[in-house]
């Protein structure tokens, strides 16, 4: 079963049995009568991390395919290294036991090759242009296909380097914006954290501080400098550690990363939780 996972749990499931479902329960019932109908299976889950988007997928459907007996081999696949931090059930932890394995990034002429099989209605030049700035900017593959699809709608048959860049920049803005809106709250409270301090730095301690003061709501087994540190190997924040001096320890300071931001009043307006 080669299964390409989705934001939403219920579209994920269907493609086992081809059925739509309004219960995650009904659909998690056939699931296993379908793969108790053979001895062996083989589940593949491609693009894991996008259950990432709504809290609890992840664990949900990893909890139920790592303990079904009919499963020989479970393997999944995710543009995003850290998605095992992501796991918070202990009891999915106990008996999903991955072995990870770590491909390198594709380089640009690999890239190329891959947004040319996609048979996009663009010149070779600009697909060369989003494979190289891609690979430069240390982004996925997915985001290059997102790009060209973006390019094959907004860009005109006469273009200059500037048109490319700009709508590249337009490009990354709205999908900057779109992974924040979908965020998960506690994340979205660190970043606005984040945002409306000064100069747009703040220590961690204080971050942690502050956050605890307003977080009545969002609490979690996770501990804030744990999400911090997701926040950071997802690309949006940067955690700099300097020295006090001899014996006094050191300092951590949480400040945005350098890549393509949205202006901050944009942010805070997203970030209105």
């Amino acid at each position: 079963y080669y299964i390409v996972a989705q934001p939403s749990l219920l579209f994920t499931v269907q493609q086992f049995t081809g059925k739509v479902y309004s219960s995650v329960a009904r659909a998690m019932f056939d699931i296993q009568k379908v793969l108790r109908s053979q001895k062996k299976n083989v589940v593949i889950l491609d693009d894991a991390d996008t259950l990432l988007v709504e809290r609890g997928n992840l664990d949900y459907l990893m909890y139920f395919l790592s303990r079904e007996p009919s499963i020989d081999w479970l393997i999944t696949i995710s543009n995003k290294s850290y998605i095992l931090s992501q796991i918070e059930d202990i009891k999915v932890k106990g008996s999903w036991i991955p072995v990870p394995i770590f491909f390198p990034p594709y380089n640009a002429n690999e890239l190329f090759d891959i947004l040319k099989s996609k048979n996009f209605p663009l010149k070779d030049d600009i697909l060369r242009w989003i494979a190289e700035q891609t690979v430069s900017e240390g982004s996925n593959t997915r985001r290059a296909i997102g790009l060209a699809d973006f390019f094959s709608k907004n860009l005109g048959e006469k273009y200059t380097q500037e048109d490319l860049k700009r709508l590249s920049k337009q490009y990354d803005e709205e999908f900057l914006a779109r992974e924040i809106i979908q965020m998960d709250p506690r994340k979205k409270l660190i970043l606005k954290i984040v945002y409306t301090s000064p100069s747009q730095k703040v220590e961690l301690k204080d971050l942690i501080e502050k956050y605890n003061e307003i977080s009545i709501n969002f609490k979690s087994a996770k501990t804030v400098a744990e999400w911090v540190q997701d926040l950071a190997k997802e690309g949006l924040l940067e955690i700099n550690q300097r020295s006090l001096g001899k014996g006094r320890g050191i300092r951590r300071e949480v400040c945005l990363s350098n890549v393509a931001f949205l202006e901050s009043d944009k942010v805070l307006t997203i970030l209105d939780i």
